[in-house]
């Protein structure tokens, strides 16, 4: 589960049979996550994020109510470059291209009655297996080959056509 944190307000723990209200499935517990509600100031924050291994996030939270009517947008775009840090010629971590954007529509009728409307769409793609051509250095002889500086190589190109659990042999001949 991926959840932004710039859309929580509070997290809720319920434990034992209290829980048994949410249903069936939650007579141990539950975690309940309660997102913004739109405020009469406008508010705007946005996160950017850079890792040390190729990754970046940047995220945006607007929120604003006039009126009858109020709003709340969340928007995020993460990119993560493959990685081999183990140098195995496998991918550590794969290569992401993430979007989600989130928009909720809030109709309050009266001080106890709000109607809302949202939407969630993400998109996602995720590659990774065989590191065929590096950006620092040819690709080894052998998968097994020592390669120095193993933090810094990345994956130039990433194989996925064996899928999940993919023979890792027939992966290497495929170099």
């Amino acid at each position: 589960m991926q959840i932004p944190p710039l859309d929580l307000r509070q997290v809720e723990v319920i434990k034992g049979a209290s829980s048994a209200l949410y249903g069936g499935d939650a007579i141990t517990g539950l975690v309940n996550l309660v997102s913004k509600t739109p405020t009469e100031t406008p508010a705007l924050t946005v996160l950017l994020n850079q890792t040390q291994k190729g990754g970046r996030d940047l995220m945006g939270y607007y929120t604003g109510r006039s009126g009858q009517l109020g709003l709340t947008l969340l928007a995020t775009q993460s990119t993560q470059q493959a990685r081999d840090v183990s140098g195995d010629n496998f991918t550590d971590l794969p290569q992401v291209q993430a979007t989600t954007v989130n928009p909720r529509l809030y109709y309050y009728a009266t001080d106890s009655t709000t109607l809302y409307a949202g939407l969630t769409a993400t998109v996602e793609t995720r590659d990774g297996a065989t590191c065929r051509r590096w950006t620092t250095r040819p690709r080894p002889a052998t998968p097994s080959a020592t390669v120095p500086s193993a933090t810094t190589r990345s994956c130039a190109w990433i194989a996925t056509s064996g899928g999940p659990g993919a023979d890792a042999e027939k992966q290497r001949e495929r170099l």
